[in-house]
């Protein structure tokens, strides 16, 4: 095939020149390059030479796709012999990745790319094997990592996740909401490794964090009390409304077992309406929980008491009265006798001083939530990670 010249600025890398260009095939394109400088600098020395020694084989290199097509780059690099310390040296060039077959600019594109899909969808759609792709992932996300580093942050947020429901395998996220980013992803959410990796961070970062948002997971707030000292330790209100509605369900169960046969089956297949807040029903929805309701008083109680401390934690701004306000709803609940409700009353007491927290500044961990969600999704378009360190990468790198 005959060659073609080309515009230097199509290339558009710096202090290069393209000779020609073929067109190999439909799916293949090839341009010759050259440097156009006349000179490179002594790595020995650090003096500039102008004397050429030799030119090395021609290289292939992958760049940028052009044309709709993948794009190789024939490159000879130059020898130059230097006239101040009498050394060879080749010359450096500020667009190729040291010791790997392709361009910084096409390593960026190929690790952009691994951000939205999995590495065999890529290696598939560029000629390339899904270790290499997995190798410039690694390299371009271990560069972000460093240059990130951990910068300062007021808030953080402690919360688990496990891809297989039922196993018990947690791993720790550690997050920033005022930053939008997940600091950290540990293997774990033992006591441990939560001091660990805190002990890493140093006394001066841990000294400028002001509030600890987590879970009732005893590990985190042990660890917070004795390496956040300057920090506030907030109880997440999320969970704290799951655990009263896992009571509220295990009350209705209750309820439902001593009931009439005719109230067994009003009853029944119920539970979502109890739990779900009531603004969000359907209309037939809030009929049918109407008529649960006036089937079963003890229910209506119990149904009213949720709603009851959905609304304090929603609407109540001042801390002190919070705590007046708790205190009464703790009695009304007491009063039920029912055994479920008695058991969350105790967590309230147990975990009380983290749950006020919440009205100093109305801290949770809904950003937290909301990376847990998201990480399920990375799971699902990567079909499973069966190494943690990647599946790692891949968390901090999308956040």
């Amino acid at each position: 095939m005959a060659d073609y010249q080309i515009p230097d600025e199509l290339l558009g890398l710096p202090n290069v020149q393209a000779v020609s260009y073929q067109i190999i095939s439909a799916e293949r394109i090839e341009i010759c390059i050259q440097s156009s400088l006349d000179a490179a600098v002594c790595p020995a020395c650090q003096r500039i030479s102008t004397k050429i020694h030799d030119t090395a084989e021609p290289q292939t290199l992958r760049d940028l796709p052009i044309w709709a097509r993948h794009c190789w780059l024939r490159y000879a690099p130059r020898r130059f012999a230097c006239t101040s310390c009498h050394s060879t040296f080749v010359e450096r060039v500020a667009w190729r990745e040291p010791g790997f077959a392709h361009t910084l600019r096409y390593a960026a594109y190929i690790y952009d790319r691994t951000r939205q899909q999995d590495f065999a969808q890529i290696a598939e759609a560029e000629g390339l094997s899904q270790d290499t792709v997995r190798s410039i992932f690694e390299r371009g996300s271990q560069n972000m990592l460093t240059q990130r580093g951990y910068p300062l942050v007021k808030v953080l947020c402690l919360d688990e996740f496990t891809i297989h429901k039922g196993h018990g395998h947690y791993r720790l996220v550690i997050s920033a909401p005022e930053l939008g980013w997940v600091l950290d992803v540990l293997a774990d959410r033992t006591k441990e490794t939560l001091e660990a990796w805190f002990a890493q961070r140093g006394t001066a970062w841990c000294d400028y964090v002001e509030v600890c948002c987590a879970d009732m997971w005893d590990a985190y707030h042990t660890v917070a009390k004795t390496k956040l000292p300057n920090a506030q330790r907030v109880v997440d209100r999320f969970h704290v409304t799951k655990n009263l509605n896992d009571a509220v369900t295990t009350a209705r169960r209750t309820i439902q077992k001593q009931a009439a046969e005719a109230t067994q089956a009003l009853l029944k297949g119920g539970r979502w309406l109890l739990v779900k807040n009531r603004e969000k029903l359907t209309a037939e929805e809030q009929a049918q929980l109407d008529t649960m309701l006036d089937a079963s008083p003890e229910l209506k109680t119990c149904y009213d008491l949720k709603e009851d401390f959905r609304t304090w934690f929603a609407q109540t701004t001042d801390r002190k009265i919070a705590d007046q306000t708790l205190s009464e709803w703790q009695a009304q609940a007491k009063a039920t006798k029912l055994r479920s409700l008695q058991a969350f009353v105790k967590t309230l007491d147990n975990w009380r001083a983290g749950i006020l927290n919440y009205f100093n500044g109305r801290h949770s961990n809904g950003f937290a939530e909301g990376v847990n969600l998201k990480i399920k999704m990375l799971n699902r378009r990567g079909f499973g990670y069966r190494n943690f360190a990647h599946f790692r990468l891949h968390i901090l790198v999308a956040f």
